[in-house]
């Protein structure tokens, strides 16, 4: 990637190079990166919430179960395996191209699933995975322009919510490239709030385990006591 003249130009291995005047970096997990090459850091990391699928049952459960606490997503498909999705989330590799599911994370899964749903409480578990996802200590999302390169913008650390919030990212930044109003403030996910340390989110320290946290602790300020 390259930024010259005002033109952005992409070239890949299998594609011919792309100019254009604006560029979009919505590359997830990777996309700290990118925005690294073009002069911004950010404390973005990469991991992802195991992913579990049951041997195949009698199919009884036609809608999605998601746990308000958040410690369960539950669905069955048709032919009768259940997949679901366990937290804390765990890192990825250093690699940054995989995330591996510790063994013991399968039967913290299990436990989970089995209090709220007692008849897989012996399910057989023939699968196990996970993928890449971006997250930042704040659980916070980077939607702005960018202020090291103009004609960037960015839209990334969605923090596993990232699907659910898209349409709205999407029509955001649409406004902002062709210069129209934005009618939501903007202005608590710039990433010029990188520019000093930030404090870590209470929904990071609920959504990953005490290893993580202890993996990040250099990403991000305490947070201070409740009574301050």
């Amino acid at each position: 990637m390259d930024h010259q003249n005002g033109l952005f130009a992409i070239r890949t291995a299998n594609r011919p190079q792309m100019k254009a005047p604006v560029l979009v970096n919505a590359a997830g997990g990777w996309a700290g990166s990118i925005s690294q090459h073009f002069g911004e850091t950010t404390p973005l990391f990469s991991a992802g919430p195991p992913q579990f699928v049951t041997e195949p049952m009698p199919y009884v459960l036609r809608p999605s179960v998601y746990a308000i606490e958040g410690d369960l997503i539950l669905r069955q498909i048709p032919r009768g395996n259940f997949i679901f999705a366990g937290y804390p989330r765990t890192l990825s590799n250093e690699d940054g191209q995989h995330t591996f599911v510790p063994p013991q994370k399968t039967l913290n899964g299990m436990r989970a699933v089995s209090r709220h749903m007692p008849g897989l409480r012996n399910a057989d578990i023939i699968r196990v995975w996970s993928g890449v996802e971006g997250y930042l200590p704040d659980m916070l999302p980077v939607i702005s322009a960018s202020e090291a390169t103009p004609g960037l913008y960015h839209a990334f650390g969605g923090s596993g919510g990232g699907f659910k919030i898209a349409p709205a990212v999407g029509e955001c930044l649409a406004l902002q490239i062709c210069g129209d109003t934005v009618s939501i403030d903007l202005s608590p996910y710039s990433i010029s709030r990188f520019r000093s340390p930030i404090r870590k989110s209470q929904k990071l320290a609920a959504e990953f385990d005490e290893a993580s946290e202890v993996s990040l602790a250099g990403h991000f300020e305490a947070e201070p006591p409740d009574h301050l």
